[in-house]
């Protein structure tokens, strides 16, 4: 029964694994393809990723 449990975390953990590495090089692939080179410059298309917690130099704990 252990064994069985193990190898299914094991398989679990993998698959999430290759998913992302998936996930990752499609949408890299995407966005360097020569048609998203074209939208970007024809409509001005630009990419905003959202604020990093690292970017908040707010000083709410000294108020």
């Amino acid at each position: 029964m252990g064994e069985l449990f193990m190898s299914l975390i094991f398989w679990a953990i993998g698959l999430l694994i290759l998913y992302f590495v998936i996930a990752a090089a499609v949408k890299r692939g995407i966005n360097q393809s020569i048609l998203a080179q074209f939208l970007k410059q024809e409509y001005g298309i630009k990419e905003e990723e959202p604020p990093s917690f690292l970017d908040d130099d707010s000083n709410d704990w000294n108020q």
